[in-house]
């Protein structure tokens, strides 16, 4: 008899119980798959492979299913990034209005290349596939959540205002006001 021995779970015991309900929140446990991932990811800055294998068990799934997924998504990463993780789309509309020039701004600004995080964690940037948002490109966005450029101004999301001291120059631009409506002004 073959009995594989249980999984020492790197999770605490409230994150287990986070994981546990995602098991239980849909008529069929495995459809809760990718929720509980994201709930890895956003503690973790990233998913381990024991961290796979423990959700794994959870779900009653074989680890290459799950290992699977975590490689298949782009939301998902086996490597350290920064808490706040910049998403630059280079498909060829916002290539075409300048998103290599973001890219090059990013590097310069955080003082780290594509896919590496900063000394203390906080950030990290990478060029993405396309994000859905052609008309208002160069679209980019922070920890899943879209900002899009539109003629020189940036849809604000909360993240972008924990961004500012450490992103000086954003898109080539500096941030120069905060409006209460929630635009972040910015110059080229």
């Amino acid at each position: 008899m073959n009995v594989k021995a249980p999984v020492k779970s790197p999770f605490t015991p409230d994150q287990e119980k986070i994981l546990s309900a995602w098991t239980k929140h849909y008529p069929y446990s495995n459809l809760g798959l990718i929720e509980a991932l994201r709930s890895v990811q956003e503690w973790y800055c990233q998913i381990t492979p024991q961290a796979a294998s423990f959700v794994a068990d959870l779900f009653a799934l074989p680890f290459n299913h799950v290992w699977g997924v975590v490689t298949f998504f782009p939301t998902f990463t086996t490597k350290p990034r920064g808490r706040y993780r910049v998403g630059i789309c280079h498909g060829l509309t916002c290539w075409m209005a300048g998103s290599s020039k973001m890219e090059k701004c990013l590097e310069k600004a955080l003082g780290i290349p594509a896919k590496k995080a900063t000394s203390d964690g906080k950030f990290s940037w990478e060029p993405m596939e396309c994000l859905g948002a052609c008309e208002q490109g160069p679209a980019l966005q922070v920890n899943d959540r879209l900002i899009a450029v539109v003629r020189g101004r940036v849809h604000h999301q909360p993240a972008l205002f924990q961004m500012q001291d450490s992103l000086r120059a954003f898109g080539g631009a500096r941030v120069v006001r905060h409006h209460d409506d929630g635009f972040v002004e910015v110059l080229a």
